[in-house]
C-alpha cells in the first residue's frame, strides 16, 4: 500500500485528518460533560439493562452514543469535502454548496450518508443545486452533483434528477472529481494509520486490530459489495 495518495498533497490530506481527529474528540469530551449535568432517567437504564442486557459498565456511556455517532457523521461529512476542495481544480467556494471545479464546471454538494435527509431536505439540496448552475450560467454547459458518500447499495451510479443535478455515490464521485478509479478505497486504507498519527500513543495503544478487520470488511460490503 503507498504511503501517500496520488491526488492530494500529504499536507492536506494530514489537515483534513486531524480536524476529523479534533471534531470527534470535541464531540466526545461534550457527550460526557451532558451526560454528567443531566438528570440521568433510570426507566431508560431499566429498559436498556433488561432488553439489551447491558452491563452496567455500558449503561453510562449509553445516552451519549445516539449524539457522538451524530457529531462523526457530520465530522466525517466535513472530511469529504476538505479532501474534495484539495483535489486539483476543486476549491470550496465559501458558498451555498460545497465545492466546484471552475474548468470543468462542475458543483457538488456532499452528504456522508443517503439516509442523512429526508425528502424536504433533499428537495432543498437539488433547488441549492439548480440555482448555483444558474448564477454561474452553467445551465448548458454544467453539471451539478448531489452526493452521498455512503450508498444505499453498493453501485457505481449517476442517476439524473432534474434541469442538471445528479445523484451520485461517494466513489463513483471521487473517481470523476480525482480522475483515479479506487480514489475512495485509497484514502480508506490510508485513514487509520493517519488517524493515529494525531492521537496520543496511550490511545494508539488502545486501538482493537479485530475493530479495525470489521472496519474493512464493512467497507468493502458497502461500497464493493464484495461479502
Amino acid at each position: 500500500m503507498a504511503d501517500s495518495l496520488s491526488f492530494i498533497s500529504d499536507d492536506d490530506f494530514d489537515t483534513a485528518v486531524a480536524e476529523l481527529v479534533e471534531r470527534v474528540a470535541a464531540a466526545r469530551t461534550r457527550s460526557e460533560q451532558r451526560r454528567q449535568n443531566s438528570v440521568r432517567d433510570p426507566f431508560f437504564y431499566v429498559a436498556a439493562a433488561c432488553v439489551l442486557g447491558l452491563p452496567a459498565a455500558n449503561l453510562g456511556s449509553l445516552s451519549t452514543s445516539q449524539t457522538l455517532a451524530q457529531a462523526t457523521s457530520m465530522a466525517i461529512g466535513t472530511l469529504h469535502q476538505r479532501i474534495i476542495n484539495s483535489m486539483p481544480g476543486w476549491q470550496d467556494p465559501n458558498a451555498s454548496v460545497d465545492a466546484v471545479n471552475e474548468r470543468r464546471r462542475l458543483v457538488a454538494e456532499i452528504k456522508n450518508a443517503h439516509n442523512t435527509m429526508n425528502t424536504s431536505d433533499k428537495n432543498a439540496n437539488i433547488r441549492k443545486l439548480e440555482d448555483y448552475l444558474k448564477f454561474r450560467r452553467w445551465n448548458a454547459t454544467g453539471k451539478a452533483y448531489l452526493v452521498m458518500v455512503l450508498p444505499r447499495r453498493p453501485l457505481r451510479e449517476e442517476s439524473h434528477l432534474q434541469n442538471g443535478v445528479y445523484a451520485i455515490d461517494g466513489r463513483s464521485f471521487y473517481a470523476l472529481a480525482s480522475n483515479v478509479p479506487d480514489a475512495l478505497e485509497q484514502v480508506f486504507e490510508q485513514l487509520p494509520a493517519r488517524i493515529m498519527k494525531h492521537l496520543p500513543q496511550s490511545a494508539v495503544e488502545q486501538v482493537d486490530p479485530d475493530a479495525l478487520d470489521l472496519c474493512n470488511a464493512l467497507f468493502r460490503q458497502v461500497h464493493l459489495g464484495l461479502e
